[in-house]
């Protein structure tokens, strides 16, 4: 019972009572009338809510931050009565997205309409639910009811075009077959074979199976210029958010996306996500390791559906694994030789996962770091040491900084402190 339903309530029985104590049949009689519109009040509320029922139509399941994301609600009422409000209050987890609306419906009338928003933070989000609240005309009631909806959006890091960015590897135009099968496609068909169930028709030999009169597949053999391993930090100590004053010196002209990136975790998933789609687009195969808590590993692919299983990844990854880059490192360097270079992106004010990287690097290992400076952040966390000991490193560097952006880190016009390595510093 709301404040003013029980202050109506009151008003009638008090007047009903005054009336019968002291024999007055005009107060019995306003008594009587309060009473009867308390009543009246009830029952309107109660059909204005009934026979309502919302559906929600997303436009898509998945959207990239900084894009525009749009959603239409539609209401129906099948009741014969009109309804003079509905407002329809919107619980979404989408951040900065609010359907929330007040509006009238006729009889058995439908009334919809589209909210758009700007995606501004990555993760998974329900949307919904939605409640529905009607009242009576003296406001004396008012009931509320409750509408689930199933639908789910995806808000997946912004992919910028890395045009200057060199993939590691790419320089060599091509070496020995790694003589080892895979199940993926690469660019070295190594030989075919006779049709299997199960195998995938993009993997069949057409030529080949018109000269002898029966299906063949191909088989592949990787390719030595093929894997790029995307190692992103998310360790706890990595994550740093900007502090007032870089805020304000930040370039008002970045791209639109990168002005929603708010901490260096985010910039981590962004370079993530663009280093990943440059290399599927190469035809590359791409293999993803981060030190979250979740301890993502997915080998090396060459197929969209990697990316996009990459991506996913990203879009709900967190800066908090208990493992630093340097542990990640030592523990994963193994895997990598002259064939599968790794691309690290971090943010560390450590030393320790540099020397793991220079001590790969001198047994054939080709990486290449991209470094999200926290000094650009907050001038608070000193990445002095670091920047210091990947001037000398002897493998491609590029230093990302906050208040410049993502394109000046990679620009050729960057001073050159070391082999091809690319420094965006004030």
């Amino acid at each position: 019972m709301t404040y003013r339903s029980f202050v109506t309530a009151l008003l009638a029985a008090g007047l009903f009572g005054a009336g019968e104590g002291f024999d007055w049949p005009v107060l019995r009689q306003l008594g009587a009338a309060v009473a009867v519109v308390f009543a009246l009040a009830y029952l309107w509320s109660r059909l204005n809510i009934a026979r309502l029922s919302a559906r929600r139509t997303i436009d898509g399941t998945s959207v990239q931050v900084g894009a525009v994301f749009a959603d239409q609600i539609a209401v129906r009422s099948k009741a014969l009565l009109p309804k003079l409000w509905i407002e329809l209050r919107d619980r979404s987890e989408l951040p900065a997205h609010d359907a929330s609306r007040v509006f009238g419906m006729g009889s058995r009338a439908t009334v919809s309409w589209e909210t758009r928003s700007i995606a501004v933070k990555r993760g998974v989000f329900a949307m919904g639910p939605v409640f529905l609240r009607a009242g009576d005309p003296f406001a004396i009631f008012s009931h509320e009811r409750r509408v689930d909806f199933d639908s789910i959006v995806t808000v997946l890091p912004p992919v910028f075009d890395l045009s200057r960015f060199e993939l590691p590897g790419a320089q060599s135009s091509g070496g020995r077959q790694i003589d080892r099968r895979t199940p993926f496609t690469t660019a070295a068909v190594s030989s075919v074979r006779d049709y299997a169930s199960g195998d995938p028709f993009n993997r069949i030999a057409w030529s080949t199976s018109a000269r002898t009169g029966k299906l063949m597949v191909k088989e592949f053999d990787l390719d030595p210029t093929a894997e790029i391993w995307v190692i992103a930090d998310f360790g706890l100590e990595q994550a740093v958010r900007p502090s007032r004053d870089n805020e304000l010196q930040r370039d008002v002209e970045l791209a639109f996306a990168e002005a929603w990136l708010d901490s260096s975790e985010d910039y981590v998933a962004a370079l993530a996500a663009s280093v990943s789609r440059k290399a599927v687009d190469a035809n590359r195969a791409l293999g993803y390791l981060t030190n979250s808590s979740s301890r993502e590993y997915r080998p090396a692919e060459s197929s969209e559906r990697q990316y996009l299983r990459v991506l996913n990844s990203l879009a709900v990854a967190r800066s908090d694994g208990r493992d630093g880059i340097e542990t990640i490192l030592d523990q994963e360097m193994r895997r990598f030789d002259r064939y599968r270079s790794p691309v690290v992106i971090t943010a560390s004010t450590e030393t320790d996962w540099l020397d793991s990287l220079e001590y790969a690097y001198a047994r054939g290992v080709r990486p290449t770091v991209i470094y999200v400076d926290p000094e650009t952040f907050d001038s608070s966390r000193s990445s002095k040491a670091v920047r210091a000991q990947l001037a000398a490193a002897p493998f491609p560097v590029h230093i990302v900084d906050y208040r410049t952006g993502i394109d000046a880190g990679f620009s050729w016009d960057a001073a050159p402190t070391g082999p091809r390595t690319y420094f965006n510093v004030n």
